[in-house]
């Protein structure tokens, strides 16, 4: 399984929609959340505060890979948009990769390894902007 995760500074929202509300404070709508939904909402938390967004930069997608011990293990790479030409998106990757290296590692339990072992995340400093 991998995760797939939407981090919005902006709203700050977990990823998971409704049912990954009953994971954030305050909220007491929807059902309780799963084990991964907890581990997506975790995770959300804690790479915003590392994430630095660039001004003007695409959301951006980016795929890694995660050693039993919660840290990178390999390259993150940029799966959206597929063309890496333009200075905004080469930007963007960069922070959405140093916000990775930097929260590094990551406390996930270890019972749930092979759910959180590969992940991808868009980092999306313009979400809710419509």
């Amino acid at each position: 399984m991998r995760l797939t995760l939407l981090l919005s500074l902006i709203f700050g929202l977990p990823a998971g929609g409704a049912s990954a509300c009953a994971v954030a404070e305050g909220c007491t709508m929807g059902p309780a959340p799963t084990a991964v939904e907890r581990i997506e909402a975790d995770m959300v938390r804690v790479i915003r505060t590392c994430w630095s967004p660039v001004a003007g930069a695409p959301p951006v997608t980016v795929s890694f890979q995660l050693a039993r011990d919660g840290a990178l293990d390999g390259k993150v790479r940029l799966v959206e948009p597929r063309r890496s030409e333009g200075r905004l998106v080469i930007k963007g990757f960069e922070a959405a990769e140093r916000a990775l290296q930097r929260c590094q590692p990551y406390d996930l339990p270890p019972e749930a390894f092979e759910s959180w072992k590969e992940m991808t995340i868009t980092f999306n400093p313009i979400a809710g902007d419509s």
